[in-house]
């Protein structure tokens, strides 16, 4: 199995393949069902750990089916859904709740399986770690233990990713591409570029005399850019690791300063219905039709697929709720503060990390914004709060 490499870690990949092997073929829907079960499952620990009630469960998954985009990440293929999943899990185990041992395991689980799926994840994961642990010193009301457990997840995410692409590329990293998505990044600050002005020309530089896009999505999944001059996504991650090294070497403070105002704006987009660009969707289309050969047509015509599903009244809408539910936390209705903490910690960790390494997209702040409504409904619910 020697060089299968994805872009991304395994760990989604390897939590699908049992779904794909389910009665019906291989279909999607499978997958949609187990996060959107999980989804619930999380959201019915958080009801009945903050505002038990007969019919709060139900009262509050309607809510944030309608009003946040929430039901648009549990319907994608994607490990958007479980940035949520991370901050949540992490907000529950942290805070001072009376939780039993099973629901402990079941969010440990949940945490650990979150954090493996994307690269971004890991850094979130431990950023929360530190921020809380901190807390946990200055403020009783976080438990310590949760923040071993979040740092336990943490290794456990990791080493099973190390393990898995030994075992079927040969080589132990936590993902491939990595090189290709900060050298994007640094092409978009002009750091690549003046790296390559002064390496070049050298032989052994296959992108030396070529136009490097200043974009990110441009550099990643245009067609005409160098990445896929040779048909293969990863065909430059040896050589752009060695490039990024030497342009962060050369201008280390760059790209933090540039960042900040970034990390900022990225605070505050928020967008849902999100598209496939014409690059992106180039790229996924054959994988697409081998893999899922009867279903494959079905996704190639849809807006989504094509880029058509602009809803700019959806957007108003959950940008809308967002601010009204952070204004109602912020002025009348608090729920346990550690939990509005970890919450915060994470949407601000999120956007930091976007700004330090990706292109600002409203999708994801959008992925964990639905919190927000969570927290707010769990406030207006709730007649007291349980802890130990």
């Amino acid at each position: 199995m020697v060089g299968l490499r994805t872009i991304r870690p395994p760990a989604y990949g390897l939590m699908l393949a049992p779904l794909l092997a389910l009665p019906g073929g291989a279909t999607l829907w499978w997958v949609i069902a187990a996060q959107a079960l999980a989804t619930a499952w999380l959201i019915r620990v958080a009801v009945q750990a903050l505002a038990p009630g007969r019919w709060h469960t139900l009262l509050v998954t309607l809510g944030l089916a309608v009003a946040t985009p929430l039901p648009w990440y549990v319907c994608w293929v994607m490990p958007d859904l479980m940035t949520g999943w991370l901050a949540l899990g992490a907000a529950l185990l942290c805070a001072r709740l009376a939780l039993s041992r099973a629901i402990r395991a079941g969010l440990f689980l949940v945490l650990a399986s979150a954090i493996a799926v994307h690269t971004t994840h890991l850094p979130l994961a431990l950023g929360l770690a530190v921020a809380m642990g901190a807390l946990a010193l200055a403020w009783r009301a976080v438990r310590p233990a949760g923040v071993v457990l979040l740092l336990l997840a943490a290794g456990i995410a990791t080493g099973g990713n190390l393990l898995a692409n030994r075992l079927i590329t040969g080589q132990a990293v936590l993902s491939h591409g990595s090189s290709l998505f900060l050298g994007a990044r640094l092409a978009e600050l002009g750091l690549l570029q003046a790296e390559l002005a002064r390496s070049c020309p050298d032989a052994a530089i296959t992108l030396c005399g070529q136009a490097i896009p200043a974009d990110i999505d441009s550099f990643l999944w245009g067609e005409a850019s160098p990445v896929w001059a040779r048909g293969d996504f990863l065909a430059l991650e040896p050589e752009l690791a060695v490039l990024n090294r030497r342009a962060i070497a050369a201008a280390p403070g760059t790209i933090l300063l540039e960042s900040l105002p970034r990390a900022a704006r990225q605070l505050l987009a928020i967008g849902t219905a999100d598209g496939m660009d014409a690059g992106a969707a180039r790229a996924a289309t054959p994988r697409l039709e081998q893999g899922l050969p009867t279903t494959a047509p079905i996704f190639l015509a849809t807006r989504q697929w094509q880029d058509r599903l602009a809803l700019p009244w959806l957007f108003a809408l959950h940008q809308a709720i967002a601010a009204a539910s952070l204004l109602l936390l912020a002025r009348r209705f608090r729920p346990p503060a550690d939990l509005v903490a970890a919450v915060l910690l994470a949407l601000a960790g999120n956007a930091v990390l976007i700004g330090l390494f990706g292109a600002v997209h409203p999708r994801y702040q959008a992925r964990l914004v639905w919190l927000l409504p969570l927290l707010a409904l769990l406030a207006l619910l709730s007649r007291r709060t349980l802890r130990r």
